[in-house]
């Protein structure tokens, strides 16, 4: 998970979720996060901002698939 500094679209913290695997990880501009964890389902799930980052959060979504 990372965010540009200085960005303007990416400037502000996000708060990703992936509701179906219960992992959530903060987006903080200028800094490198790795997320780590075991899918336990195979598909197609969405990623979402879960914190008001500001002007158009709600589309701030994302997808990670898990293949077998």
């Amino acid at each position: 998970v990372s965010s540009i500094k200085g960005s303007h679209q990416f400037a502000v913290i996000h708060d990703l979720y992936i509701p179906q695997f219960d992992v959530q990880a903060y987006a903080v501009p200028g800094q490198n996060n790795t997320i780590t964890f075991t899918p336990i389902h195979t598909g197609t799930f969405i990623i979402e901002c879960v914190e008001y980052c500001g002007y158009l959060h709600y589309e701030m979504r994302g997808y990670l698939t898990v293949v077998a």
